[in-house]
C-alpha cells in the first residue's frame, strides 16, 4: 500500500487486490471500472447511508412500493437537490468528517 500511495508502484498486483478485496468483504471487481464497480460502489453507499441513519428500512421499503413512475419522480427530486447543493458554494454536504 505504501508503495502505491507514494507512486513508487503505479499499479497495485493480484496479490494486492485480493487482500484488498477480502478485507473490505467486496468483490474484485470492484477495483475496477466495469458495471460491477459501479453497482457495488452503489450498494457500499446505500449501506453506509443507512448505517448513518440518513435512510431506514422504512423510507426503503415505501420507495420499493412505489411505481416505476413514482420512483422515477423521486429520483428527479433527489438530482434536483444535488444540483442545488453543488450550485451553492457556501453549502457544504454532510459527510463522516462533519458531523
Amino acid at each position: 500500500m505504501w508503495k502505491l500511495r507514494t507512486g513508487r508502484q503505479p499499479n497495485p498486483t493480484l496479490r494486492t487486490l485480493r487482500t484488498l478485496a477480502t478485507f473490505f468483504e467486496v468483490p474484485m471487481s470492484y477495483f475496477g471500472d466495469g458495471e460491477d464497480a459501479v453497482r457495488t460502489g452503489g450498494l457500499l453507499t446505500l449501506l453506509a447511508l443507512m448505517r448513518d441513519g440518513d435512510v431506514d428500512d422504512a423510507t426503503l421499503r415505501a420507495l420499493a412500493g412505489l411505481s416505476p413512475e413514482g420512483r422515477r419522480m423521486v429520483s428527479e427530486v433527489i438530482a434536483s437537490a444535488a444540483r442545488m447543493e453543488r450550485s451553492c458554494p457556501l453549502r457544504r454536504p454532510r459527510g463522516r468528517a462533519g458531523r
